[in-house]
This record gives structure tokens, C-alpha cells and sequence, in this order.
């Protein structure tokens, strides 16, 4: 959980300079053709398992549309609609939906514990991305904004809906069925974007970014996943996305001579206490 997270926040980075000459769209497509063509060979022929479509077809449907179509889609046309800090304050929302929608499925229990910690970390989180920028929630944003909520309930609900197939199927067999089932809307939906870049006039530095989405962000990402969840609960995945402005944080002293200050350490401080108290198997509210 740690390596996505590490991921997702250097791909904040790698992203940037991709989007400058491949709109978000056509990457869309090159993620999904990567993702189907690393998963159906390792799901189809090295991994094989059959598919029990009756009693987990509406499943496995559903955490397509909502892991990998509406979860991409509504984020690249909410980021589209809204601002960078707009979109980076709201898509952390997810992990609050994670618990929500896990607790009233039955699927985990809540305690205090858990509930504090989620706030602190969100805290945490929040003020260290808006610190020194502008969070403007209003109508000129308004639509950007509910696409990038709809985003993170679709990814909440996925992490809930997979959580059974995880334990049931092969992660290979199953990206590959997912992945399938996504290519038919993400695929098509970006090809027309791909025909009109002029891939050769792209420089390398290019051509290693979307190497890098198409296998880190995208293959790694989805396969680390849904690794981890075969092992902790699916909250806890949720739970990991408020380490990811942290970590960009701290790659951007690195990349980009960032500031560090003493306000900035307290909220990286607030994210991995929180975190820390949702990980945490026995709750200290509980008596000796």
C-alpha cells in the first residue's frame, strides 16, 4: 500500500509533462491497452481459472463500471472542470466513503478509534495541500467538483465490491476480466485523442512518462491493490491515499526545491498518527 501510494504521487509529477502533449483521454486508452495487455496474458495463460459468471457475474460487472470506467472517467472530466487544488482536496474524501459504505455493508466494524483517526489523517492531509493555496468551492467549479466526489464513491465502492472476488479468484484472473470488460468504453473513448498526437515529435523524456503510467500507475497499481487486500481490509487501502500528498510533498524538495517548514511537518505528522490509529489492531479506547 505503501508502493501505490509512493506511485500515485510520483505520477502527480510524471503526469504534468504528459498532459502537455497526450490529453487525459488518450492516456485513458494507453493505460487501458497496457493494463489489458499485461493482465490478459498473465490472466489467460499463465494464470488460468474459470470464471463462476453465475454467482459472481453482477459483481465483477459492477467493479468494472465502478473500479476502472466511472472511477477514471469521472476524474479526468472532474480535473478538467475544477481546480488542481480543488481536485486534490476532494478525490481524498475517498477513504471516508470507504468506511461509510464498509460499515453499512456489513463488511467491517467501526470504532472510535477508527473514526478519529480517519479525521485526524484527513486533517492532516487537507492542510497540507492547501497551505499557501486557494480552495474556491463555487459555481464556476461546481461541476469539476461533484465529478471528482463521484470519483472517490466510485472507487470506494470498488474497493468494498472487490474485496470478495479478491479471496475468491486469482488477482491476474481477475484484473484480466476486469480490465476486459473496461476496454470496450476506456478504449474507444481515447483512440480518436491518441490519432491526433504527433507522436513524433514527442522527446523521449515523453515516452517514459506514459511508460511509466501505463505500467507503475496503472499495472502496479491495480496488482499491489489488490495484493493488499487479500491481506487487510479494504479501509485500510482507502486509508493510505492521505499518504500520497505527503509523499509528494516530500519528492517535491527533492524535484522542485520545495520549502519545508514547521507548519508543513505538524500536518505530515497529524496524516501518519492518524493512519497509524486506524492500522492499529487493538483499540486504545478499549480498557486493560
Amino acid at each position: 500500500m505503501l508502493a501505490v501510494a509512493l506511485i500515485y504521487s510520483l505520477n502527480y509529477f510524471i503526469s504534468k509533462e504528459v498532459f502537455l502533449h497526450v490529453s487525459a483521454f488518450g492516456v485513458l486508452a494507453i493505460r487501458g491497452m497496457f493494463a489489458l495487455s499485461f493482465f490478459g496474458i498473465m490472466g489467460g495463460f499463465v494464470y488460468r481459472q474459470r470464471i463462476d459468471w453465475k454467482a459472481d457475474g453482477l459483481r465483477i460487472l459492477a467493479c468494472a463500471v465502478s473500479g476502472i470506467i466511472l472511477n477514471q472517467i469521472f476524474f479526468l472530466s472532474g480535473l478538467a472542470r475544477t481546480s488542481e487544488i480543488n481536485a486534490a482536496v476532494l478525490m481524498i474524501t475517498s477513504p471516508i466513503f470507504v468506511f461509510l459504505l464498509a460499515y453499512l455493508s456489513g463488511a467491517e466494524k467501526l470504532n472510535w478509534q477508527k473514526i478519529l483517526g480517519v479525521i485526524t489523517a484527513f486533517t492532516g492531509a487537507v492542510l497540507l495541500m492547501t497551505n499557501g493555496k486557494n480552495l474556491t468551492l463555487g459555481e464556476n467549479t461546481l461541476v469539476g467538483d461533484l465529478l471528482i466526489i463521484l470519483n472517490a464513491i466510485a472507487y470506494s465502492t470498488y474497493l468494498i465490491l472487490v474485496k470478495p472476488l479478491i479471496q475468491k479468484y486469482n488477482n491476474f484472473v481477475l484484473l484480466a476480466v476486469l480490465f476486459s470488460i473496461s476496454a470496450f468504453i476506456n478504449i474507444p473513448l481515447g483512440i480518436p485523442n491518441l490519432l491526433q498526437v504527433a507522436w513524433s515529435d514527442l522527446s523521449l523524456n515523453i515516452y517514459y512518462g506514459i511508460i511509466y503510467i501505463g505500467i507503475c500507475t496503472t499495472i502496479l497499481a491495480y496488482a499491489l491493490n489488490a495484493w493488499a487486500m487479500r491481506i487487510v481490509p479494504a479501509s485500510y487501502v482507502g486509508i493510505y491515499v492521505y499518504l500520497q500528498p505527503v509523499l509528494a510533498f516530500v519528492l517535491s524538495l527533492f524535484l522542485r526545491s520545495g520549502v519545508i517548514t514547521w507548519q508543513k511537518t505538524l500536518y505530515i505528522v497529524l496524516v501518519f498518527v492518524g493512519v497509524g490509529m486506524v492500522m492499529l489492531k487493538k483499540s486504545f479506547f478499549q480498557a486493560k
